[in-house]
């Protein structure tokens, strides 16, 4: 967890991470944020609130999504890029894609 705060004291300072590291960075380390940040979920959960168990759907979820997609966009981001270039590229990734995804009416 706390290389999350090193990633963004990084891109703050230095601007972005380099294409190989940005590469290794999206790919390789979500696994690790991913697992850290569910250890630590559980820890909490179970030393807080003793009577909700560590494998919670909502626990699981939220402790490696959260560092998971924090890490990875840290990693892609640019902090030379406005507002209105992550805002586009933002939307664009989260929009729906293809046919599976409208509402189909008979």
């Amino acid at each position: 967890m706390l290389s999350l705060l090193w990633m963004a004291w990084w891109v703050r300072k230095r601007g972005r991470f380099g294409t190989e590291a940005s590469a290794a960075l999206r790919s390789l380390y979500p696994i690790i944020i991913g697992l850290g940040g569910f250890l630590l979920g559980t820890l909490i959960v179970l030393t807080t609130m003793p009577t909700i168990p560590g494998d919670n759907d909502l626990v699981v979820a939220r402790s490696i999504g959260l560092p998971v997609g924090l890490g990875i966009y840290l990693a892609w981001v640019h902090h030379d890029w406005g507002s209105s270039t992550l805002i586009t590229y933002s939307s664009g990734s989260m929009a729906p894609k293809g046919p599976s995804a409208s509402i189909r009416t008979r």
